[in-house]
């Protein structure tokens, strides 16, 4: 499946081209940081002409794995399908302010 990735400041936003699949059709997990979009179709056209007959399948599948950074705030994924275009919204974390240490 193509894929967009875009970073902006305060969001990423990954766009993935799925047309013909719907929604129930796509799997979105995350394990351990690692985002998996899988999504899967089978499709069967049947046309009659006189005495001619036509039958066409389509199967397939698609799965990209990809490796959020650090700053992703996973919690808070959102997802939309909109014609035939996945997109999920990551909202970055708050950068963690720097913290000193002491010597004793």
């Amino acid at each position: 499946m193509a894929m967009d990735i875009i970073e902006q400041d305060k969001e990423f936003q990954i766009l993935a081209n799925l047309p013909g699949f719907k929604k129930e059709d796509i799997k979105i997990s995350l394990h351990d940081n690692q985002l998996m979009i899988e999504a899967s179709c089978n499709e069967a056209k049947e046309e009659k002409q006189g005495t001619m007959y036509r039958c066409e399948r389509y199967s397939g599948s698609y799965r990209r794995n990809l490796l959020l950074p650090d700053n992703a705030d996973i919690s808070k994924i959102a997802a939309k399908m909109e014609d035939g275009v996945l997109r999920l919204t990551i909202p970055k974390k708050e950068p963690s302010p720097k913290q000193e240490i002491t010597i004793e």
